[in-house]
């Protein structure tokens, strides 16, 4: 909910509960999904100051180049980067009065062409406030281009299999038995499975999907993919396929015990695995 402010070019962003997670419809394509990398709450703000950077999850980073509070209206200046390559160069400026119109102009749109929908929403951010040496954003909201991917028949998912796929539907379905069992947990896709109580003569079992809850009390979740998704590989050297929201850092391991240096989050990264299944 953005409130008191209407989006001058009806553009809107429908939540999918899909895999367990937050995936956005691109142009209101049920079959057509990316990752909801970044969304601020409607009480949210974010100030910042000339130099400084806002990581916004996915490896993307806004980064303010520069303020002008004297102008009428008072604008800022902005990079928008992907994993250090720029997406955009941004101009946004405060409101100058309560009205909607105005309140419109404050609201800042990046779309590209994605999956083949012209004009999809990337990211938007509302400028809500300049003072002499800061901005004040609100209603940020970020997808990840990197994870959009179209949704087709037969494709499988889990133990699941897509049976239609189009623009107001996805409809799958489980071709072989689901076994479940007291006290366990079953997967069955992405971040999405169900839990089985431990009760032997009565089965009760409910979805679930994990969310892990960071220091600062943001969401956090993250999947890695080998070679854009290979189930497997011959190959030692491989290149991982990074997914995390709110992460800033990353560090890997093969065993669990010896890590990585920490680096900077990036979206992809050349590994090398040890030997075994």
């Amino acid at each position: 909910e953005k409130v008191g402010i209407v989006d001058p070019n009806n553009t809107n962003y429908p939540i999918v509960g899909w895999q367990g997670e937050k995936w956005i419809g691109i142009n209101d394509n049920a079959n057509k999904l990316a990752r909801l990398a970044f969304e601020m709450d409607k009480e949210d703000k974010k100030t910042l100051t000339t130099g400084d950077t806002w990581s916004l999850g996915a490896g993307y980073t806004l980064t303010i180049n520069s303020i002008d509070a004297i102008s009428m209206p008072r604008q800022v200046w902005f990079t928008l980067k992907k994993d250090g390559v720029v997406v955009d160069e941004g101009i946004g400026q405060a409101p100058q009065s309560s009205s909607i119109v105005d309140k419109n102009k404050a609201v800042y749109h990046k779309t590209k062409t994605i999956l083949g929908e012209s004009d999809a929403l990337l990211f938007t951010v509302y400028v809500n406030n300049i003072s002499t040496n800061s901005v004040e954003f609100k209603y940020a909201w970020l997808i990840d281009e990197a994870s959009a991917k179209e949704i087709k028949a037969a494709d499988k998912f889990g133990v699941f299999e897509v049976r239609t796929a189009d623009k107001e539907h996805i409809t799958l379905t489980n071709e072989n038995t689901v076994s479940l069992s007291s006290n366990s947990e079953t997967n069955l896709m992405g971040n999405l499975k169900f839990r089985v109580a431990d009760n032997n003569s009565v089965l009760r079992f409910y979805p679930k999907a994990d969310i892990i809850i960071g220091e600062d009390g943001l969401p956090f979740s993250s999947s890695i993919s080998i070679n854009q998704g290979d189930a497997y590989t011959r190959s030692a050297s491989v290149n991982l396929n990074v997914y995390a929201v709110n992460a800033t850092n990353m560090s890997f391991s093969n065993d669990g015990l010896s890590w990585s240096p920490w680096e900077p989050f990036k979206t992809t990264k050349s590994w090398t695995l040890t030997g075994g299944n």
